[in-house]
């Protein structure tokens, strides 16, 4: 099936190229609709989010400062900033992608230059959407566009007077669908402003999103409820809300005390445990329309506000869950990939998470590792690693790579098929 043919108005994002970004030279990741990156901690899984990022934030229209350096972008600076993302040793920067959009896959690259100054040395374009003819676009080049602006991608920009192949438009939006969540506890347990709707990345304004979805779809909150239901310890019956002065909201559990003719309390976001806050702002994101998320709207003839299709990170998915909760939170993410075509990139260190993976999600999980001899970071399919199938025949997922039974990747030209056939993939 091709990477949008259950739902071919939404682009969706194929390939991230690190081509010269951070730990890592000339690597390549292929999303699925569910990527699973596992790796040791220090291996780069979070450099292979933030070069995601970077592409995201050039998108939206920033320049190169406010995307890497400014402290007033949600988030902050990029991890590092500027500098920090050029690998050791070098001034520069290079990154990549290819998205993919009615039958056609568009390619943008960009390198930029982080020393002596920070500015762009060449942004291209590469795609053929709505034409026969293969177009290759330099949307700037430091030696050939000096009418550009060296500071400012031109990605967000390209149709200020100038004519650029159409194609830029769904490139545009689906860096633009990119929401890497990062939820804040600490910050959820605060009364929120009711007009306050759409989800941040921090997830600080989870109460007022979550009321506006009820009055907005009561179809999609009656699934988030469902499981909140199915996720607690105590006997959750519902969601409702508190309201303050001045038109603020709290998101509350409503719980029953005793057997089914007990009480009813209501426990406000306030008195809720870090792991229930994490897994209800996870849910809401997987599940809650494209109105609900601080995405992009992505404009007539690709989608609208209530389309689906947001390519969602999620760092260590696994944080504050118990581990019997892994495979129900697995299953929740696969079944959002066929309904609400939502993909998600996550990154674990779970083993029980990792023991939930079975059959064909095992195509999906992606190893980062460092290379021995150069230091770079590497990525590598789970079922491409040498020793995939006799360690596989020693246990679970997730108890041969906390064992680290895995030896360290190489290529392999061995014959697996009728290994991969008996797992049925």
């Amino acid at each position: 099936m091709a990477p949008s043919e259950q739902h071919p108005h939404q682009p969706v994002i194929t390939e991230l190229r690190l081509t010269a970004f951070k730990s890592f030279r000339d690597a390549v990741l292929r999303f699925q609709p569910t990527t699973i990156l596992i790796g040791q901690n220090g291996a780069g899984k979070s450099n292979v989010l933030d070069g995601l990022e970077v592409l995201s934030r050039i998108a939206w229209g920033a320049t190169l400062a406010e995307a890497l350096d400014s402290r007033r972008h949600e988030g902050g600076p990029i991890r590092g900033g500027s500098r920090g993302c050029a690998p050791h040793g070098m001034d520069h920067f290079a990154l990549g992608c290819t998205i993919y959009f009615w039958g056609a896959f568009i390619h943008y690259d960009i390198e930029v230059q982080v020393m002596p100054t920070l500015e762009i040395r060449s942004e291209v374009f590469v795609g053929q959407p709505l034409t026969d003819a293969y177009e290759r676009d330099v949307l700037y080049d430091s030696a050939t566009r000096k009418d550009c602006d060296p500071h400012h991608p031109h990605l967000a920009n390209a149709f200020n007077g100038e004519e650029v192949n159409f194609g830029v438009l769904p490139l545009r939006a689906a860096l633009r669908s990119v929401f890497q969540l990062d939820p804040h506890p600490t910050d959820m347990r605060n009364y929120v402003v009711e007009t306050d709707q759409k989800l941040r990345k921090g997830a600080d304004n989870i109460s007022p999103v979550l009321f506006a979805l009820r009055e907005r779809d009561d179809k999609r909150f009656g699934k988030i409820q469902n499981q909140m239901q199915e996720i607690a310890a105590s006997k959750v019956i519902g969601l409702d809300f508190l309201k303050a002065e001045g038109g603020e909201v709290m998101l509350a559990l409503l719980e029953q005390l005793g057997d089914d003719s007990g009480d009813i309390e209501k426990t406000p976001a306030s008195q809720m445990s870090d792991g229930m806050l994490r897994y209800t702002a996870i849910v809401t994101s997987l599940l809650a329309d494209r109105g609900s998320l601080e995405v992009a709207i992505l404009g007539e003839g690709l989608s609208n506000e209530n389309a689906e299709g947001v390519q969602l990170v999620v760092e260590e998915l696994e944080n504050g869950l118990h581990p019997s909760q892994a495979k129900r939170l697995l299953e929740l993410v696969r079944a959002s990939n066929e309904t609400n075509a939502v993909r998600v990139l996550l990154t674990t260190h779970s083993p029980a998470l990792l023991d939930a993976v079975e059959g064909t999600l095992n195509s999906s999980v992606i190893v980062c590792y460092r290379d021995q001899e150069t230091g770079y970071s590497k990525l590598i399919p789970l079922m491409e690693m040498p020793d995939y199938p006799t360690v596989m025949a020693q246990g679970s997922l997730g108890s041969v790579v906390t064992e680290g039974k895995f030896s360290a990747a190489r290529s392999d030209d061995s014959d697996y098929s009728e290994f991969y056939e008996f797992l049925g993939l």
